[in-house]
């Protein structure tokens, strides 16, 4: 257990003959400060050079030292310096203090590693000529640079310049400030190539973003990871990718730092409401019981927990990705509340404290005098404890106002678990089957059926409730909603069902590996029935298909009554009678898909959405039906449906081409490619990607479908113009390989295939402006995954370079007219060129400049250091 508060030092040793190291552990600066470095902290005396006893055969070779927090505020020199490098006194102490004694020989550790506050890892290592600190003829004496720090007349900047002209200061490990790995220049400047922090889709709740966030962990990982979630002005939510973080009470600069603001990088209209942070499991160094134990690892940290409540004057919530599965949501009261409410708690026990604060309630439950159960109780009564996604230990979601731990085994057996709050939802969508496709492809069991709803806004927004196990619920609403309630502004759009997996030695006719049950068709049927018809139903099938049924409201044809009236009879196929004949048939092997299928199919509309080895088809299902039937080009499916699948709605376009990249399949991007394109709101606060789609050489250009107007003279029946959500027009093309490059060309940074020729970036950019097209940013994936942008500036010297043929042929042979690393070294003193995604080829991200060709060959940035918290 360790204070995060507190400052750390220890020792590294080399082996005096092999390049083999020993680190000391870590000790806590006294409050004094008089131990710092000091060798007796770690190592016995010796009456005998080096007057230490090390492991034998090692020697001491460098000095170690870990920064804590230091507070919110850093504006005076002195703070910054103390958490994003290290302090004048501390540098001295490090140098030269254990240096001047006798004990210690002259030349000995020359190196100080520094683990920074803000996650970053230096190394400095002393040039022995210099006079830094020492000479008292020198200008900068201790003395002086704290006076010049003091007095302001020195930057923190300047500080570093000072070290790095004394020796060799470099960066291992990269954070916000220190952005750069390789070694410090005398220009360094703090945030020198900050960037816009990626951000996931846009989200509907807080809850629903944190939960997003959760699903993008690595399964297995020993790294925390956190983030921050970001409230827009129209009231829906965004949260940053998970990155790795120093602590699990991280300062929010690590995530935004406050520079981005200043920079023109911070999302515009937006406010952080919230932090989450995952949890490495681990052992304690604390004696729990094992239930306490449990609860204990699975609960927000104590430094968490204080600094929420005293963080003045915002407050934010505060989320956990529990190991145990589960994601809890705390939003502080008032800690004059809490003081007396555990004040209480500890006077029972006869161990009430002169003062409370966390400091102290650790202590407490620590020696066992405050048991977790009473603290996590204490805070439900005094805030706003939530479970978002339960587990065994923390039960079922809802909102916790009296805490006991698995509550789940104290509830009253019933048919079905009512949901206690608002669902779990996926990010918005502008289309229906989008949102189906979204949890169609979620990471869900199915080993037991689940289901859940799509909503629809007013303003034509869809989106998702996350699949839950059916249970014995019939698809109630109540089970998903509480009291069956929708959220406000929605609804109910349609029903989607999960298929389970057929049960091992199930016949190869059996309905199960193609579709669902006819029982539970039929209760999909009752359920999406309503006085104005049916809702549509999708079926996330085993084996890898979507389907979409929309039932026609009344059995199709013309029927009489015995009045020779025209008679509206309800649709023959929702029948329980006949599902249950189907059930049996499937049970003894006489069911026919067949049959079946094309009886749905006359009932209503059924169309395949994603298809699979039996449905084999693409879009509505005709009469007569087979599987396996030979896919319809598409062409032909274009022109019958120009609407292109589209992605989730983004804060940032650059967040919706990332995304755009992660739909990729490594074999197509490799060898044919994609082609896509970002669509903008007239806002400006939404932006959607296009589902990539795949190059085929033996049909019609992509490009030209995909960017096709209606104004168009080539657009016809035949060659339809993609039709966009309302309000939606193309702000940004997308290249997805195929660069175009060939090899008669010289090219000695073997660009290749990791950026495109300069004909097709005119093509995605000045050509598709010339149509009538707004592209404000062109963006190229390379068979790696690694993203690039380029804005264009439309002028005429861009439109000249773009134009340049990159090899000709004169006199009977190929002429090299531009290479490909000419054309990147011109194209960036034009235009914008940004590396977004990094990889083996583009290394760094950030902005590319003139020195490119060095800059993405040096060796990519490591994580954040790991600050070691309480637990």
């Amino acid at each position: 257990m360790h204070d995060e508060k507190k400052t750390w030092f220890g020792f590294i040793l080399k082996h005096v003959e092999r390049e083999e190291y020993i680190a000391s552990e870590l000790i806590p600066v006294s409050d004094s400060g008089t131990n710092l470095f000091r060798q007796e902290s770690v190592f016995s005396s010796s009456t005998t050079a080096p007057w230490y006893q090390y492991p034998d055969g090692f020697d001491l070779h460098a000095v170690y030292y870990m920064h804590q927090r230091i507070g919110e505020t850093l504006r005076h020199p002195r703070d910054w310096l103390a958490h994003y490098f290290v302090t004048p006194e501390t540098l001295t102490v490090a140098m030269y203090l254990s240096e001047r004694r006798p004990v210690i020989a002259t030349g000995r550790h020359r190196t100080l590693y520094i683990a920074t506050g803000d996650g970053a890892l230096l190394r400095y290592v002393f040039n022995s000529s210099s006079k830094l600190f020492y000479d008292d003829s020198s200008q900068t004496t201790l003395q002086t640079l704290k006076d010049d720090l003091a007095a302001q007349r020195l930057l923190p900047s300047d500080f570093v310049h000072t070290v790095v002209d004394s020796g060799q200061l470099d960066v291992l490990r990269t954070s916000l400030c220190w952005d750069r790995p390789g070694l410090v220049k005398k220009t360094w400047q703090p945030y020198a190539n900050l960037q816009r922090r990626a951000l996931g889709p846009v989200f509907h709740s807080a809850d629903d973003a944190a939960v997003h966030a959760r699903s993008l962990l690595p399964q297995s990982t020993d790294k925390l990871y956190g983030g921050v979630i970001l409230k827009r002005s129209d009231g829906l939510y965004v949260a940053t990718l998970p990155i790795e973080v120093t602590r699990e009470n991280f300062d929010s600069s690590e995530i935004i730092a406050d520079e981005t603001r200043a920079a023109g990088l911070f999302t515009e209209n937006c406010r952080i409401v919230a932090r989450y942070r995952s949890r490495v499991p681990r052992e304690l160094s604390v004696a729990f019981s094992a239930i306490d134990k449990q609860i204990y690892l699975n609960m927000l940290s104590v430094d968490t927990l204080y600094s929420a409540f005293t963080r003045k004057p915002v407050v934010w919530d505060e989320y956990l990705f529990a190991p145990d599965g589960a994601t809890i949501r705390y939003q502080p009261g008032l800690w004059e509340r809490l003081r007396a409410d555990l004040s209480i708690a500890l006077t029972a026990s006869n161990s009430l404290p002169a003062s409370l604060d966390g400091e102290t309630i650790k202590q407490r439950l620590y020696s066992g005098e405050l048991k977790p159960i009473d603290w996590i109780d204490s805070l439900a009564r005094t805030g706003y404890l939530q479970v978002v996604t339960g587990s065994d230990l923390w039960g079922l979601p809802r909102q916790v106002s009296r805490w006991v731990p698995f509550s789940a085994d104290l509830q009253i057996v019933t048919d079905y678990s009512k949901a206690a709050t608002a669902a779990v939802c996926g990010p918005l969508y502008l289309q229906a089957d989008a949102a189906a496709r979204y949890v169609h492809e979620l990471a869900v069991s199915r080993d037991t059926q689940t289901f859940g709803v799509i909503l629809r806004s007013a303003g034509g927004v869809f989106l998702a409730s996350l699949p839950l196990t059916a249970q014995r619920s019939a698809l109630a609403l109540d089970r998903i909603f509480e009291h069956g309630r929708l959220p406000s502004g929605f609804l109910l759009d349609s029903i989607y069902l999960r298929a389970v997996l057929p049960p091992l030695g199930a016949r190869s006719t059996d309905i199960r590996h193609v579709l669902i049950m006819p029982s539970e068709v039929q209760q999909a049927c009752r359920r999406a029935s309503t006085p104005q018809g049916y809702k549509p139903i999708y079926f996330s099938c085993a084996d890898g298909a979507l389907l979409r049924l929309q039932l026609h409201a009344f059995e199709p044809g013309t029927f009489f009554d015995r009045f020779g009236q025209v008679e509206l009879r309800p649709n023959a196929f929702v029948s329980m009678e006949q599902a249950a004949i189907d059930q049996r048939n499937n049970s003894k092997g006489t069911f026919s898909l067949v049959e079946y299928v094309n009886r749905m199919a006359r009932a209503g509309d059924l169309h395949v959405i994603e298809t699979s080895a039996c449905w084999s088809r693409r879009g509505r299902v005709e009469e007569g039906w087979q599987p396996g039937l030979a896919e319809i080009s598409r062409e032909r499916h274009w022109q019958n449906h120009p609407v292109p699948a589209l992605g989730p709605i983004f804060q940032h376009p650059d967040d919706a081409a990332r995304y755009a990249q992660q739909r990729t399949d490594n074999e197509i991007l490799g060898r044919t490619g994609y082609e896509g394109a970002v669509l903008g709101e007239n806002s400006g606060q939404r932006f959607v990607p296009l589902e990539p789609v795949a190059w085929f050489a033996n049909e019609e250009n992509l490009r030209l479908r995909l960017f096709r107007t209606a104004e168009d003279p080539a657009t016809d029946w035949r060659r339809p113009a993609p039709r966009f959500p309302d309000g939606y027009a193309v702000v940004a093309s997308h290249q997805f390989s195929l660069s175009g490059n060939t090899l008669l060309v010289a090219d000695n940074e073997q660009i290749r295939s990791n950026f495109a020729e300069p004909a097709l970036v005119y093509a995605h950019t000045h050509e598709l402006k010339n149509q009538g097209f707004d592209i404000r940013g062109y963006y190229y994936s390379t068979p790696g995954h690694e993203l690039l942008k380029y804005t264009p500036v439309y002028s005429a010297a861009e439109r000249d370079l773009l134009l340049t043929r990159s090899v000709v042929y004169e006199n009977g042979q190929w002429v090299s007219r531009l290479t490909p690393g000419q054309f990147v070294s011109r194209l960036l003193q034009l235009g914008e060129f940004q590396v977004l995604v990094a990889g083996a080829y583009w290394r760094h991200t950030g902005h590319l400049g003139s020195g490119w060709r060095i800059r993405r060959q040096q060796p990519a940035a490591e994580g954040a250091v790991r600050i070691r918290d309480e637990l």
